[in-house]
């Protein structure tokens, strides 16, 4: 797929930190009033918005205020903060730092830095295959750090992505490698790889048991010849 046929691709890969990329993408959003959200205390917040203001040097990006206070006050709280929109069938996620409240135009807005990383992956570009709930298919994840979690695989993607169910309470911001992650297949010797935060999704999940959870994709570094033998038991290529 071209750039001129959709004009949201990034040329190289799904992660930027290009300063020119992030402004083009972002003034497509902004130009076209694409919606975007936070989410905050688990889920429990919604901050929905739209761009207001794209720097053209870069330097900075304003956003109107949400409807709700609640969701303002949430934002103006953080220091920094990951943001979502969901433009033609793509998936984008970028991360601001330091929200103020401002004017812009006469009117009350949010003045954030520019963002540093902007992830943009076409959702209907890869398809994903379930992973069969039989087989238990565990992770803990940065098993070696001190910001360790429990997470289920829940299905595989052509782009080797693993998708990980866990607690909302936990934000993975893109770009962020998650190093000696533990996977745990019923009936196979526990195997360990390095995963790259590739997205994160919006919307959080409800469980059956009531309670909600948080989905990424991430990409496995390097996977060893066994998770390649599960991806064949998947008819799926780890890449």
């Amino acid at each position: 797929m071209s750039n001129v046929e959709n004009p949201f691709a990034l040329p190289v890969g799904r992660i930027t930190h290009s300063r020119a990329d992030i402004i083009r993408i972002l003034e497509l959003l902004n130009s076209r009033r694409e919606a975007i959200t936070a989410n905050f205390s688990g889920g429990d917040i919604v901050f929905q918005s739209r761009l207001r203001h794209v720097d053209p040097t870069g330097a900075s990006i304003v956003i109107e205020r949400a409807e709700k206070e609640t969701a303002n006050s949430a934002l103006l709280a953080q220091l920094r903060c990951v943001f979502f929109a969901a433009p033609e069938g793509w998936h984008i996620e970028f991360i601001a730092t330091q929200p103020q409240e401002i004017s812009y135009e006469g009117r009350p807005a949010i003045g954030l830095a520019f963002p540093e990383v902007l992830v943009n992956l076409y959702r209907r570009a890869h398809a994903r295959a379930a992973v069969p709930a039989a087989m238990q298919f565990h992770c803990t994840a940065d098993a070696g750090g001190v910001l360790s979690f429990r997470a289920t695989i829940v299905d595989l993607s052509v782009g080797g992505a693993g998708l990980l169910v866990y607690s909302p309470q936990i934000t993975l911001e893109p770009g962020t490698v998650l190093k000696g992650c533990r996977v745990e297949l019923k009936g196979e010797p526990p195997i360990v790889v390095d995963l790259e935060v590739r997205y994160s999704e919006s919307q959080f999940l409800q469980l059956p048991d009531g309670s909600r959870a948080k989905r990424s994709g991430c990409r496995f570094i390097n996977p060893p010849m066994e998770l390649r033998r599960i991806a064949e038991r998947l008819a799926i290529d780890l890449m």
